[in-house]
């Protein structure tokens, strides 16, 4: 993982020459979001690699610059071995109503298939996911004038970005 800055969002500078860090299995598809006086770093990647269970791996950091050694978020113990962790792609993890939730996408299942998982903690999901749903790379948007939430999907040959208001949590 590499760290860029830009004051324009259209000109970017990377900080510093190396990385921040290397991880395996492909490791890949950082979301980062602030836990309290923290920020966490939740990405895909395989458990380990002999077993190669894919996964989502978090790391935490007060600055943005150094981060923790990796723990796992989630473990999909019921994928076959992979490469390149491609059972929990995209990871997005996002708290509501006291839950913390973290959704993947499975391409090997199907390009649209995405697992949402809920947990009291942010760093500890497991087995079985609450939901299957259809959406490839899935991120959540919270209106904080409504509480409405909502869900994106987007990929190849889908004209754009979708935006779907989901219910129910």
């Amino acid at each position: 993982m590499r760290a860029a800055e830009s004051r324009d969002l259209r000109r970017w500078r990377r900080i510093g020459p190396a990385p921040l860090f290397e991880d395996a299995c492909v490791a890949r598809d950082p979301m980062v979001s602030r836990a309290g006086d923290r920020w966490v770093m939740y990405y895909t990647r395989c458990d380990d690699p002999v077993s190669r269970r894919s996964g989502v791996a978090y790391r935490t950091s007060e600055d943005l610059l150094r981060w923790s050694e990796p723990s796992m978020a989630l473990v999909a113990g019921s994928s076959p071995p992979m490469f390149n962790s491609g059972f929990t792609e995209s990871p997005f993890a996002f708290e509501r109503g006291g839950w913390h939730y973290l959704s993947v996408t499975a391409y090997p299942i199907a390009w649209d298939a995405t697992f949402l998982y809920r947990a009291r903690s942010p760093l500890a999901f497991s087995e079985p996911p609450a939901a299957r749903l259809t959406a490839h790379a899935a991120e959540w948007i919270s209106d904080p004038r409504t509480g409405a939430l909502y869900m994106t999907h987007a990929g190849p040959g889908q004209g754009g970005v979708w935006l779907s208001a989901v219910s129910g949590f």
